[in-house]
């Protein structure tokens, strides 16, 4: 059953399709236009990614090794592609970097700089295991020598058998406490694309607020289907 779309001025519940403007405002009241721009822009950028997914191997390389030594897939480069453009199209990232692009790279707009891994996890694509995208956003127009104390935002983008964004928000942001939340893809969304209609603009994508409040356990268990391999070899 799909989900209702909730009106721009409607509180965010549960359950509730929204556009992501409106979901950022109530979770901090006076947040930056252009604070909105960029994160929308991640946003966007996440369904593309999601979309190029759908329709990729993950295995085809390119021949050329990122500076951490890591061979670079298709799907590296093109996810890579895909978030520089949203980020140039948003006018609010002065510069941004990212694991494949590791050089600040000026995107003429003006606000706030963005760090990113575009497509964390690439190498287990063929096995249809999750991967996802990670975000950081500082105020200004530089990168080198930030701490993660000070970024205004940041998120993390997963890719599996749904979409979804962990967005966290600094006290400067909300005037008050950091905030930390789960957007999930609107399946109305997909339909959209599935139907081949372009998405052109990022307040199109519809959003469900599937987590209101979003924690790091105090303790936990470090897993990776990877680490099977490993632990056989040790037997």
């Amino acid at each position: 059953m799909a989900a209702n779309v909730a009106t721009a001025g409607a509180t965010p519940q549960l359950g509730d399709a929204m556009l992501l403007e409106p979901i950022l405002k109530h979770f901090a009241p006076n947040i930056d236009d252009k604070l909105i721009k960029v994160l929308s822009a991640i946003a966007k950028g996440t369904f593309l990614i999601a979309r190029k997914l759908r329709v990729s191997s993950g295995d085809a390389k390119v021949g050329k090794h990122n500076l951490f030594g890591d061979d670079q897939l298709e799907v590296d480069v093109a996810t890579d592609e895909i978030i520089f453009a949203m980020l140039r199209q948003c006018g609010a990232v002065a510069t941004a970097a990212s694991e494949e692009t590791p050089d600040e790279t000026a995107l003429g707009g003006d606000g706030y700089s963005v760090g990113f891994d575009p497509l964390d996890g690439s190498s287990v694509i063929p096995a249809n295991f999750a991967v996802g995208s990670i975000f950081g956003v500082w105020p200004g127009s530089h990168l080198l020598n930030r701490t993660g104390r000070e970024q205004h935002a940041a998120a993390m983008s997963v890719y599996g058998s749904r979409t979804s964004i962990a967005m966290a928000l600094g006290a400067e942001v909300t005037g008050g406490d950091p905030v930390a939340f789960e957007l999930t893809l609107h399946e109305d969304t997909l339909a959209v694309e599935h139907h081949c209609v372009v998405v052109s603009e990022a307040d199109q994508i519809t959003w469900l607020v599937s987590k209101e409040k979003f924690e790091v356990a105090p303790a936990g268990k470090g897993f990776a289907p990877g680490d099977l391999r490993a632990t056989a070899d040790k037997k």
